[in-house]
């Protein structure tokens, strides 16, 4: 009985993604803890209700005025859309979704059976969990087009040319979504200027016709995928803050941004992903093909080593070569067996995500105190004095509140928050000045701001440091719980 059940799943398609897609859905997606979520709302908000762009800061009283135009638009405003109509629960299961369809599209051209399917949930689990925890983040847009092009790029090896029209279409909608289009761009260019060489140089076993066309489909998906750059929004002004988005670069302060520590569990995930991504792309080196997928590994593997966020990407850009190995190898069990096997570990990975993850993400009844309590650290108490008593113009606000207060008390004005960590006016940096502050103890530097009030974590050295201040008659408390406080100068 329960062979005749599996066999007949294992030859159905739609039936072994059926299952897989559950499997994986329990166990990645996540309640979104994004502590840049208050502002993408906002903004969001602002493009519904105005139908045009924010390109001001209008949030912050330490950089007002200043001209930022977040790539990521169009991601805010289904963001903002999902939320404001079915709340937490919608961007849960719109991540999850994005997940599935990074999942479906990297497996496709593969058409995987259970063992390889299970194999792949496992993979996903172990090395983008970490990159999902937060839930719905931009971040996931650059895994789903990676999925994407990857599929289309062997499509297109596989001898399906016009597949490399859709290069555009994939890039135009990356770069109205996040600023990593960069990498999609630099697969598209690669994989295409290394294909037409190979048509070049072996065009004496094609006719001329077929060349040709071959050619026209890659030349014309390649210099589209450029020109598509100029549909976005933000027009020329995009290439003004493209660098902001360089795999290689680094912003102090920001974890995400420097390489895995070396006593992580992902540091050593990543070396042997990438040994073992290596010893498989170099089995053909001798071909094409072969070149493009050890530049791209080699490239995406040096971006990894220097960003912690370019770990999931280097990861799934690389996982079809994985895929491709194990069906070329055969090293996988197939029949009977394999199959119950396969499909035993399916079923117990949907019983674990839903029966034990699943009801620990408090995913299908979160609220803005547990959004609070998964990652800001904010308090919806605090929210709610400051709705009847905003902040002082000249207030220091804890950066992972930032987000959080642009939402809830757009009437106060922030200090710095998660737009703000690349911004600089004739040197100066909010964002520096926070860390400074903050990291460094440099009580200096806050009391030569002179703040009216302070807005931040009740477990912060710089909040001992104000109690004291209290105490001796400087200061004084107006609102306090076992989250944040709010401090005020006493002129």
């Amino acid at each position: 009985m329960l062979y005749r059940l599996v066999e007949r799943i294992a030859a159905n398609e739609f039936l072994r993604y059926f299952f897989s897609f559950a499997a994986l859905f329990f166990l990645l997606v996540s309640p979104t803890s994004d502590t840049d979520l208050g502002w993408r709302l906002k903004y969001g908000e602002y493009l519904w209700q105005n139908q045009n762009l924010l390109r001001q800061d209008i949030f912050s009283w330490t950089l007002p005025q200043y001209p930022w135009f977040d790539i990521s638009w169009l991601f805010n405003l289904l963001e903002y859309l999902l939320f404001t109509q079915f709340g937490f629960i919608a961007l849960s299961f719109f991540g999850g979704l994005l997940i599935i369809s990074c999942f479906y599209f990297v497996t496709k051209a593969f058409k995987p059976g259970l063992t390889i399917l299970w194999i792949v949930i496992l993979l996903f689990y172990f090395y983008l969990g970490p990159m999902l925890t937060p839930g719905l983040r931009p971040q996931i847009i650059t895994l789903l087009g990676i999925s994407l092009l990857s599929l289309l790029v062997y499509e297109v090896e596989k001898g399906n040319y016009k597949k490399a029209l859709l290069f555009p279409l994939v890039i135009l909608a990356w770069v109205n979504l996040h600023g990593t289009f960069l990498l999609g761009l630099f697969i598209v260019f690669l994989y295409s200027l290394l294909k037409i060489t190979e048509l070049l140089l072996f065009r004496s076993s094609l006719d001329a016709k077929s060349l040709k066309n071959k050619i026209v489909n890659l030349s014309a998906g390649t210099i589209l995928s450029a020109v598509v750059l100029v549909l976005q929004l933000d027009g020329p002004g995009l290439f003004g803050q493209i660098w902001q988005y360089l795999p290689t670069n680094r912003i102090e302060g920001v974890s995400e941004w420097y390489p895995i520590s070396l006593q992580s569990e992902e540091w050593l995930l990543l070396i042997v992903w990438t040994i073992l991504s290596l010893v498989i792309v170099l089995r053909k080196r001798r071909t094409v093909f072969g070149l493009y997928k050890a530049l791209i590994t080699l490239a995406f593997a040096f971006f990894a080593f220097n960003s912690r966020r370019m770990f999931g990407p280097f990861f799934l850009v690389t996982l079809p070569f994985f895929l491709e190995f194990l069906q070329e190898g055969k090293i996988f069990l197939k029949g009977k067996t394999a199959n119950i096997v396969s499909f035993i570990l399916i079923i117990t990975f949907i019983n674990y995500g839903f029966l034990v993850r699943f009801p620990q993400s408090k995913f299908l009844n979160i609220s803005w105190a547990d959004y609070c309590d998964l990652g800001a650290g904010c308090s919806v108490r605090a929210a709610a004095f400051l709705q009847k008593n905003p902040l002082p113009k000249k207030v220091f606000t804890y950066y992972n509140f930032g987000g959080f207060t642009i939402w809830h008390n757009p009437k106060s004005k922030i200090f710095v928050d998660g737009r703000m960590d690349q911004w600089k006016k004739d040197s100066y940096s909010p964002f520096v000045d926070h860390q400074t502050i903050l990291y460094k103890g440099d009580l200096e530097l806050f009391n030569k701001y002179n703040f009216d009030a302070a807005y931040l974590p009740t477990t912060l050295r710089l909040y001992f440091y104000l109690k004291r201040q209290v105490a001796e008659g400087k200061w004084e408390v107006i609102f306090e719980d076992e989250k944040a406080a709010i401090f005020v100068r006493k002129r």
